[in-house]
């Protein structure tokens, strides 16, 4: 008889389209929706490569594990392993990575992270616990934007559970996030993939793209509806950041190595990606 087991200490997350019932509507064929769900599933299901276990059944590391439902995707990696590994590092970084690449593919994600007792098995698809809902709860009533936000619970535990931190980790965790005009944590995805590219033209093209998949939701979206409202979010978060850059590049020594790479006027390019917000 297989060994039973029970809730596990878990980081958390639940993470869907943004929109995803007005594109069940938009588009008639169901080929194009079932397109756009094995996108999302491509990039933020775990891969299946599992790790061994150790003694007596304890994991050695925080994997995560993937379920699904509709565009829905709950992910869950315990972090009550043998290895401090940076379980919530790493699951903030792949989210946001999966947030960049759905930018790629003119979708945005909406979700929550957190951590606390939640059951999975991988074998029969399930996935549940007082965390999954949790979860849940945050992504449908406090994330509202296209943002991925994480729990005033996590942060918590973040500071006082050392499980959740990877032996050499000096608060990287931190520096991927930021706090919203509402106080919530999100992950910052367009400052944190500044660096995470072989080529910074590959960084410019993410900031180009967002600003396309914000020119048109704003442009299909009527005015006063909460629709334009997410999409508004979107627009001030995108223009923050590249002011950001504007003004780093304003100093002569980085104007001069910006236009050694891409050949353009560094304030006057970042200028040009900014997004009417109203």
């Amino acid at each position: 008889m297989a060994k039973k087991t029970g809730y596990r200490d878990s980081v958390v997350s639940f993470v869907d389209v943004l929109g995803f019932r007005s594109l069940l509507l938009e588009k008639s064929d169901p080929n194009e929706i079932s397109d756009i769900i094995r996108k999302v599933r491509g990039n933020l299901h775990p891969d299946e490569d599992d790790r061994r276990l150790t003694r007596g059944g304890d994991r050695k590391f925080s994997k995560p594990y993937g379920f699904s439902l509709s565009d829905a995707v709950v992910r869950i990696r315990p972090y009550d392993t043998v290895f401090r590994d940076g379980a919530l590092f790493y699951e903030i970084l792949d989210l946001m990575y999966a947030q960049a690449a759905m930018v790629w593919e003119g979708i945005m994600l909406r979700g929550a992270v957190t951590v606390g007792k939640a059951y999975s098995h991988k074998t029969n698809d399930m996935a549940f616990g007082p965390a999954v809902v949790e979860a849940y709860e945050w992504e449908s009533t406090r994330a509202v934007y296209p943002r991925i936000v994480v729990t005033d619970h996590a942060i918590d535990e973040y500071h006082a559970d050392p499980r959740l931190k990877g032996d050499s980790e000096i608060s990287e965790t931190l520096k991927l996030l930021k706090r919203g005009d509402d106080g919530l944590y999100f992950i910052d995805y367009l400052g944190g993939m500044q660096g995470e590219f072989d080529e910074f033209e590959s960084y410019l093209e993410l900031l180009r793209r967002h600003k396309a998949l914000i020119d048109r939701g704003l442009s299909a979206a009527a005015n006063g509806t909460a629709v334009r409202q997410k999409y508004r979010w979107s627009a001030i978060y995108h223009n923050r950041q590249v002011t950001e850059h504007a003004e780093a590049v304003s100093d002569p020594e980085r104007a001069a190595m910006f236009y050694s790479q891409t050949g353009f006027d560094g304030p006057d390019y970042f200028n040009s990606l900014r997004i009417k917000e109203g």
